[in-house]
């Protein structure tokens, strides 16, 4: 991820370029990324000894509690970051329709993840590749969605990735940069690549 953190005197940004990985444990990286006495909780803390940055995918399955979250901030560096996937209730069961349930969600992710403070990098909305011709439901979340971000003491990114062709066109980059809302460059055999300028952070 790469992100706008301050300005120099000559007013130029600073650009942080943050590199992890998606997820921090696996049962094969026992024994070759980790050591063999890194167990648990120690796999995160090691973890953010090599990279400065994690894709979170649990998120997408559950909503933790803030117990957690305070956890994961015990157990790593001061400039490491978690990008949160947006739970699969909104983006694929809702299917980013504006439900009082979906608001409820909303407001319990962006709550409970406060706790990480400035360790919260972004919040990632993954589409299912059956999301189409719904541009008018993705602005209405998207207006939504950026407003109850911007209550947060902590400022924190927002992407998006869309797994269909539809959404490579200059109406939704135009969309998109009206939100400041980054579109994720994927590359995968499985879906569209689409590449595009869409905020003043970048998400690959």
């Amino acid at each position: 991820m790469l992100s706008p953190k301050s300005s120099k005197a000559n007013n130029l940004p600073v650009r942080e370029i943050l590199v992890g990985t998606a997820g921090w444990h696996y049962s094969d990286w026992m024994g070759t990324f980790y050591p063999d006495e890194v167990k648990g909780y120690d796999e995160l803390n090691y973890h953010s000894t090599i990279f400065n940055t994690v894709e979170n995918n649990s998120s997408f399955y559950r909503i933790s509690r803030e117990s957690t979250y305070k956890t994961w901030d015990r157990m790593t560096d001061e400039y490491y970051s978690f990008s949160m996937k947006l739970n699969k209730a909104i983006t694929h069961l809702a299917r980013l329709e504006l439900t009082e349930e979906v608001k409820n969600k909303v407001s319990i992710i962006l709550t409970s993840t406060e706790t990480l403070g400035t360790k919260l990098g972004a919040i990632v909305m993954q589409l299912p590749p059956s999301f189409k011709d719904e541009m008018e439901r993705v602005d209405e979340f998207l207006t939504y969605f950026m407003k109850e971000v911007s209550k947060r003491a902590f400022p924190l990114d927002v992407a998006i990735e869309f797994r269909n062709k539809f959404w490579g066109s200059e109406e939704v980059f135009t969309m998109l940069k009206h939100h400041n809302v980054a579109l994720v460059a994927a590359d995968s055999s499985r879906y569209p690549h689409l590449i595009a300028t869409t905020a003043d952070h970048a998400y690959i």
